[in-house]
């Protein structure tokens, strides 16, 4: 990689970094930012379809939270989805803060060079789901393949209460849906 070139998931290259942010001021698109000015996505839809298709009823609506800038709270037995570089040691914790009432399923997915690297052609990406411990940890004797490895958190709300990790009352929830 050199001359300012940069590949659409090189992650680790400050190329692609100057590149993704060198033109967003000017209310254009940079060249490696996938065509959207303000977000940044870790994996392209068809690597992640399979487990969206699983996890989000064909029927949902679903609401882009982005980097957070969303005013919407999620409706019960909603689902949040997060994709992050954060292992379960700093995400868990965020996750379960006072207020919060999830179902948390883990699953974790190679990095797009990775995966390249080791399917050698194989048409599907990897994502395995991983049984978290009771302490919302990886197993000990889990092994991440890949250190740069995206982990996707999918968290079913479970109760009214804790729509946005905040008290709402059942007014304010059903005014956002």
């Amino acid at each position: 990689m050199g001359g300012g070139e940069c590949k659409s998931n090189d992650y680790g290259a400050a190329a692609y970094w100057d590149a993704r942010y060198s033109s967003s001021s000017s209310g254009s698109p940079a060249p490696c930012s996938g065509g959207g000015e303000f977000f940044d996505w870790y994996q392209t839809y068809p690597a992640l379809r399979s487990l969206l298709r699983t996890r989000v009823p064909a029927a949902s609506r679903v609401l882009m939270l982005g980097c957070g800038n969303s005013r919407r709270l999620l409706r019960p037995h909603g689902i949040y989805l997060s994709i992050t570089y954060g292992a379960p040691k700093e995400r868990v914790p965020l996750l379960n803060q006072a207020g919060c009432s999830w179902s948390i399923a883990l699953y974790i997915m190679p990095t797009p060079g990775y995966q390249q690297k080791m399917s050698k052609g194989a048409p599907e990406p990897t994502i395995e789901e991983v049984a978290l411990t009771e302490d919302g940890q990886l197993p000990l004797d889990y092994v991440i393949k890949d250190p740069e490895s995206h982990f996707i958190y999918v968290c079913h709300k479970l109760a009214v209460k804790e729509a946005n990790c905040r008290d709402t009352d059942l007014e304010e929830t059903a005014k956002a849906n």
